[in-house]
């Protein structure tokens, strides 16, 4: 039996077939240039940001943190995808607020610069 992460959450909405090989192991390509893009993203934008925290079978993007609450950010290069981003980043809130972790949700697409979803 396979556990869900927020990654097989992101790719249900996607592509049925993405899924069914995550699922199974099979890693996609590393030297796509899709991915190429998204460690570039990861690698060079919100520096200050206190980013990839692994939890249990969850990777959050960024979290941020102020006196009143936590903020967990998925960080997208586009929101061609957006159903799936939000299923997984409601996943995410879900399993942190299962674990007593109160949060709020955010997604930031960097193709449309300045566009966000925010969940509470």
């Amino acid at each position: 039996m396979v556990n869900a992460t927020g990654t097989l959450i992101a790719s249900y909405y996607v592509c049925k077939r993405e899924l069914w090989f995550m699922g199974h192991e099979i890693i996609p390509d590393q030297d796509d240039p899709f991915l190429s893009i998204g460690r570039y993203i990861e690698e060079n934008f919100y520096k200050r940001e206190r980013k990839f925290y692994d939890l249990d079978n969850m990777k959050i993007d960024l979290v941020k943190k102020d006196k009143e609450s936590i903020l967990i950010c998925e960080v997208k290069k586009s929101s061609k995808y957006e159903k799936s981003i939000i299923m997984q980043l409601s996943f995410y809130l879900l399993r942190l607020k299962e674990s007593g972790i109160n949060t709020k949700g955010e997604n930031f697409w960097y193709q449309k610069k300045g566009k966000r979803s925010q969940f509470f």
